[in-house]
């Protein structure tokens, strides 16, 4: 019986084949569904870019338009707070948002990761992109105290 089965269903490869059939039928009747979506949205970002230079192309000092530019151009600042340290994927969270934070200049983030005591020792309390690392209970141990 050299046919693959699901469950007690046996599939032939003629099946596949129309299921392979079948998706990618779908994919290309969704396609002009997706360009356009795509290009409305490059449409709209090209439009909000042409009214911001139309702002500033007014008879004002250099001077003066630098300062416009820098008052509507603020820095965002986020707490992130991060459970779950002595996962490897926290660790990767947490260079990613680093990385994110440090290449734009109008985002300021404070990354604070949150562990139990038994596993204080993981490699994220190390990582130069943490700026916080806090011990909190367990709540199988303590629940008001984890709350707080």
């Amino acid at each position: 019986n050299d046919l693959p089965q699901s469950g007690n269903m046996v599939h032939s490869p003629t099946y596949h084949r129309l299921r392979g059939i079948l998706h990618l039928s779908t994919l290309l009747s969704l396609l002009p569904i997706s360009i356009t979506f795509i290009c409305a949205q490059l449409w709209h970002n090209f439009r909000n870019g042409e009214a911001a230079k139309k702002n500033l192309s007014d008879n004002r000092s250099v001077e003066e338009k630098d300062d416009l530019l820098n008052s509507t151009i603020s820095t965002r600042q986020y707490t992130v707070v991060l459970t779950g340290g002595k996962m490897s994927k926290t660790l990767h969270l947490v260079r990613s948002l680093r990385c994110f934070g440090d290449s734009n200049p109008d985002v300021s983030m404070k990354i604070v990761v949150l562990e139990q005591d038994k596993f204080r020792h993981s490699a994220t309390r190390f990582s130069s992109c943490v700026d916080s690392f806090e011990l909190i209970t367990s709540p199988r141990i303590s629940p008001d105290a984890y709350m707080n």
